[in-house]
């Protein structure tokens, strides 16, 4: 299962080296100027509703952003694409699609709400296991195998602090551990799987 590392998580499960980067980040069209989450104010911004980018962006918009909720995620880009709203909150799987998809609108990250790499989670007291997966995933960083896969599905390289060190939990992350089923819900539900 891969899923965001927490405190709370590794309670319960163990964790394999961080693998591929997950951020939740305001994406917008290129000619519109925003820089950070105080930049929101005025704008419409749209996301899906109920889940951690919901959350995300609701913790850090300013009063006086209009924040627009659709029902799943081709709300949300439809919305962007036709210009029902400036901008959307998405994690990067999603903004990938739209970048690859719909280049001519001009869409481009502007700023990152929430950074959670993906983990593979164990079950606990398997050290074999592990020890061979992050055997694993350090010989496809270091042959540059995870990297290139990496660029092709998600749109751009490992991150260097993915490459080098461990990831540290974020703060943003370690703060919602205390609803960890939501997440791991929201995170299957954005792959495809059935909550």
């Amino acid at each position: 299962m891969s899923v965001g590392k927490s405190a709370e998580r590794e309670k319960v499960i163990a964790f394999c080296e961080a693998y591929a980067p997950h951020f939740i980040a305001a994406w917008r069209a290129k000619a519109l100027a925003v820089a950070n989450a105080a930049d929101l104010k005025g704008k419409t911004v749209g996301v899906n509703r109920g889940t951690l980018e919901d959350t995300s962006v609701t913790d850090a918009a300013p009063s006086g952003t209009d924040i627009q909720r659709f029902n799943d995620y081709n709300g949300v880009i439809s919305a962007f694409l036709t210009g029902q709203v400036q901008l959307i909150v998405v994690g990067n799987e999603v903004g990938a699609a739209v970048l690859a998809k719909h280049a001519a609108n001009e869409p481009e990250r502007k700023f990152d709400l929430l950074d959670s790499p993906s983990n593979i989670a164990l079950k606990k007291g398997e050290p074999a296991l592990q020890t061979k997966v992050n055997e694993v995933i350090a010989g496809m960083k270091k042959d540059g195998s995870l990297n290139d896969i990496s660029k092709k599905w998600l749109l751009l390289p490992l991150p260097d602090k993915l490459l080098t060190a461990a990831w540290p939990v974020s703060s943003t992350l370690a703060r919602r551990a205390s609803m960890p089923a939501r997440f791991s819900r929201v995170r299957r539900r954005r792959r495809g799987c059935p909550p």
